[in-house]
């Protein structure tokens, strides 16, 4: 990561230009240009609403507190911490986002603060990073001196990215609807780039768990195991193809080559994701004794989606239901899940149990037997994830109060902010959704009239800085996720 904190900006999707915005105090109290509801603020003073300003530096500090057990120098707004030699500064800064509410919301804006966080290691490296955080069921009797209990605590860092983009794939799987066209058949995604979105995305969140887990390991907690589940999609594609099967409008051979293109694309983004986790603990001289793995909660699901349809069959949702709660080693956790839901929020349709399976696998650890007995305490989940999934953690944290009170997890949202953007006339900017294409140019000076083609992973270098850039490039080579030539950039 770049000492200075910037952001790159594509301002015209007919023209994938990348123009570098930095974080300064030139730029505090200004809307950042082409980017809807931005401002960065650089204290408190400048705030357009101080009071959430500095609620988002202790939400931030809390969140910090809780998983180091680390002492702070103040606790009611920005401030340092100091983990065994890691110096962690806290809410200097923010970045403010306004945005039209939702269709139904009470609300007249919806307003975010990201409270900025610079993290020092002892061996020289620096992170900078906005974060929002959420937590609602955190107390501050919960921030104590590590005891015989708190000291086995488990804490399990979930997170996860998108596979393609919606332009690679042609539509929206949240929605299941294509991008142009009711019911136009996507073409088959290109197995052999990474869009932009996946790059950033990893970067960027992989940054973030491994600061996390060099100073959980750094505090009070060096000797507790982490565990971190990546939950890369895959069920959540098959939906939108198999509807269209279902209606006679592609044939077998396409639903079976798309999902082994999902099923590859799975594999190679699961295997990045790990690998730069594991590099950004390197590269902080971290503990990699970490555990690392995928969710597998609707693995035998897609199993048995692929059997059928290779039997020329597509499954309902009541059948796919029955699968997770009758087979796998999950079973007795999709019940327990599903009991929580209440049968009238029960999903409908295939795309709607594959969008409920993202919550489940939040809250998967509260639902395993004997988690919490009488020698540990309740376990942390703590999602690390971008701003669009904020929903994922709201229905989680709501669904979490329904749990057991004894094995109730501590939930806690992080969400650091994606400092590639979109220029948007309406709505947040998303890569996924917007996605500038694998020729991009890349320029600083944003009137300069020779911008510079480059391969995508270059915005990210220029964003997160050098070392995040050569990781992701070598990563997507190993992978085969580079695109054209395989050589170093």
């Amino acid at each position: 990561m770049s000492c200075e904190t910037q952001l790159s900006i594509f301002h015209d999707r007919s023209n994938p230009l990348a123009t570098t915005y930095e974080l300064n105090s030139n730029a505090s109290g200004k809307p950042v240009p082409g980017v809807l509801g931005l401002t960065y603020v650089r204290d408190a003073m400048e705030a357009p609403s101080r009071k959430l300003f500095n609620r988002s530096a202790a939400s931030t500090l809390k969140i910090l507190r809780l998983l180091t057990r680390s002492p702070a120098s103040n606790t009611n707004g920005p401030g340092r911490l100091n983990v065994d030699g890691i110096q962690v500064l806290y809410g200097e800064d923010a970045l403010e986002e306004r945005l039209a509410p939702s269709p139904g919301s009470k609300a007249d804006t919806v307003i975010n603060y990201f409270s900025g966080m610079r993290v020092y290691h002892p061996n020289g490296y620096f992170t900078s990073q906005f974060l929002n955080c959420r937590s609602s069921n955190i107390k501050e009797s919960d921030i104590s001196p590590i005891t015989s209990a708190t000291a086995h605590q488990p804490i399990i860092i979930h997170s996860g990215v998108c596979l393609f983009s919606a332009k690679m794939i042609g539509f929206v799987p949240t929605k299941g609807s294509p991008v142009n066209g009711d019911y136009a058949i996507p073409s088959l995604p290109d197995a052999s780039r990474a869009s932009l979105y996946e790059i950033e995305t990893i970067t960027r969140l992989s940054s973030q768990i491994a600061d996390l887990i060099a100073m959980v390991t750094a505090g009070a907690r060096r000797k507790q195991d982490i565990q971190v589940r990546l939950d890369i999609p895959r069920l959540q594609y098959y939906a939108y193809p198999l509807e269209l099967y279902e209606r006679g409008i592609v044939d077998n051979a396409y639903v079976q080559e798309w999902m082994s293109r999902v099923n590859q694309r799975h594999s190679q983004i699961l295997a990045i994701f790990q690998q730069a986790v594991v590099e950004g603990l390197a590269q902080r001289s971290a503990p990699a004794n970490i555990q690392i793995e995928s969710t597998n909660g609707t693995d035998v699901l897609s199993r048995y989606i692929q059997t059928e349809v290779a039997s020329y069959r597509s499954p309902s949702v009541v059948q796919a239901m029955h699968v997770l709660q009758c087979h796998g080693p999950d079973q007795a956790k999709w019940r327990r899940f599903f009991s929580h839901i209440g049968e009238d929020h029960l999903p409908k349709d295939l795309r709607g149990l594959a969008l409920l399976s993202y919550v489940y696998e939040v809250l998967r650890p509260g639902f395993d037997a004997g988690i919490c007995h009488e020698s540990h305490a309740r376990p942390i989940i703590l999602q690390v994830d971008d701003i669009a999934e904020w929903r994922i953690y709201d229905t989680a944290d709501k669904l979490a109060k329904r749990i057991d009170a004894q094995a109730r997890p501590m939930l806690i949202g992080m969400f650091p902010f994606h400092q590639v953007l979109t220029s948007e006339v309406n709505g947040r900017s998303s890569l996924f959704l917007h996605d500038p294409g694998h020729r991009v140019y890349n320029t600083v000076d944003p009137a300069s009239l020779s911008p510079e083609y480059v391969h995508p992973v270059k915005v990210v270098e220029q964003t997160y800085g050098k070392p995040a850039g050569d990781m992701m490039n070598q990563l997507l080579v190993l992978h085969g996720l580079y695109g054209g030539e395989s050589s170093a950039l």
